[in-house]
């Protein structure tokens, strides 16, 4: 007999811990799978959900969550069905439900009428206000993001030849090339 679904959601959030995942990740498992069992119950066991009943949730879920939501718990059920298959040597009823595709959102950025505001505010009288001007105007520059400017040291600077080293991330190093005014501030 195959495990409740209950017991296979508690295996699976225990070799997400083990797994080196981040506890926010275990969190979020946990939080989307626990929304599972809420609507299959505990106790029924894995073999007997089919891919029509997954299908049906997830169609639930588009009706009341964004489309972000939907993509994310969808990803995480995928994810858990896998591993189920795997473990209990069943069949993965997710096998054949793809992931929704990202919605193609605009980048947000400042009007240009705003970046010269601040860079009016940032006029260089004291030290501070030439420290931020010139990560304001890195920033825009470059398109990097906060975190990168955030871990950037001197060491990871070459203003002679116009380019940085940056974390981004968490672990991505990359190289930013910057144009003659950043260097110039």
């Amino acid at each position: 007999m195959s495990p409740s679904l209950s017991e296979a959601v508690g295996e699976f959030i225990l070799d997400q811990s083990v797994s080196m995942n981040s506890p926010e990740t275990v969190r979020w498992y946990s939080t989307i799978l626990n929304s599972m069992l809420s609507h299959f119950g505990p106790q029924l066991p894995i073999a007997l959900i089919t891919p029509h009943d997954l299908r049906e949730y997830i169609k639930r879920l588009r009706d009341r969550l964004a489309d972000a939501s939907v993509r994310s718990h969808t990803t995480a059920l995928l994810a858990f069905w896998a591993w189920t298959s795997r473990e209990y040597s069943t069949p993965n009823p997710a096998g054949n439900i793809k992931r929704p595709k990202p919605g193609k959102a605009a980048p947000r950025s400042a009007m240009a009428g705003d970046l010269i505001k601040l860079l009016d505010y940032l006029d260089g009288s004291t030290d501070v206000n030439v420290r931020d001007r010139a990560m304001l105007v890195l920033l825009a520059d470059t398109g990097m993001r906060v975190g990168g400017l955030a871990t950037l040291t001197l060491d990871r600077l070459s203003v002679a030849d116009q380019f940085c080293i940056v974390t981004e991330k968490g672990h991505d190093v990359r190289r930013v090339p910057f144009t003659a005014y950043p260097a110039r501030i």
